[in-house]
């Protein structure tokens, strides 16, 4: 599982704005804690990071103002990259070769011997950071990506409102584009975004959808069991 870019091996992961900044404010406990596993690991990283509950609160303000969806877009995208930043900033401190670059599409390939981390957020209105990551995956050359959210898997419906949904452990991305269809929505909550899907259909990559767990991470890196969900590229 394992991809190799100019010898260097390389994870793309795709991390939620959540995760990184919840109801209570910004996670330090699970960002110093995946900075740790970081340092103690011989990969590469690819970090596309979310804009979470900041870039809501933006794209409300901007939407019941009645900014139009670019600018509700301009705005998530710039949450994303303060999120990403900051990531960054946190691995220079711990010592860890890192970079923040705010468009990865302008990074080429041997920009990633240079570092051990590259993190990114968002890129252009109407690309999600999920899509991103996506995008990210196939232009490096690898197989899959791993999407680390708050909910932590794909529920069979809304564990919300349905006190019995089930985890479901694997499925089709055609069948999750179904149920979910493929409009865009600036701020939209899913585990995964529906066009992020598509992508990922059309380029053969598999998405593995977990939570905050830095174990669950390492296990899926590994190609140990772990807890959450496989997207199959379908």
């Amino acid at each position: 599982m394992r991809v190799c870019i100019e010898n260097k091996k390389i994870i793309v992961i795709s991390l939620g704005g959540s995760v990184i900044y919840n109801h209570n404010g910004i996670n330090l406990p699970y960002l110093s804690e995946t900075v740790e596993m970081i340092r103690r690991s011989d990969l590469g990283f690819l970090y596309v990071v979310g804009g979470g509950n900041v870039a809501r609160d933006y794209i409300k303000a901007a939407r019941d103002y009645g900014i139009d969806k670019q600018g509700q877009d301009m705005l998530g995208i710039e949450a994303t990259r303060i999120n990403a930043l900051l990531f960054a900033l946190m691995l220079a401190k711990n010592g860890i070769s890192s970079e923040a670059v705010r468009n990865i599409f302008e990074v080429h390939p041997y920009f990633l011997r240079q570092y051990q981390v590259i993190v990114t957020g968002g890129t252009i209105p109407g690309h999600t950071t999920d899509r991103v990551a996506v995008q990210c995956a196939a232009k490096f050359g690898c197989d899959f990506m791993i999407n680390v959210t708050e909910v932590g898997c794909i529920y069979d419906r809304d564990p919300k409102n349905n006190q019995d949904a089930r985890i479901i452990k694997q499925v089709k991305g055609s069948e999750l584009i179904k149920k979910w269809g493929l409009d865009h929505q600036p701020g939209l909550n899913l585990p995964i975004e529906p066009k992020a899907i598509q992508q990922a259909i059309e380029s053969r990559i598999k998405i593995y959808v977990i939570g905050p767990s830095i174990e669950d991470l390492e296990k899926v890196i590994t190609g140990n069991r772990y807890n959450g969900t496989l997207v199959l590229p379908e």
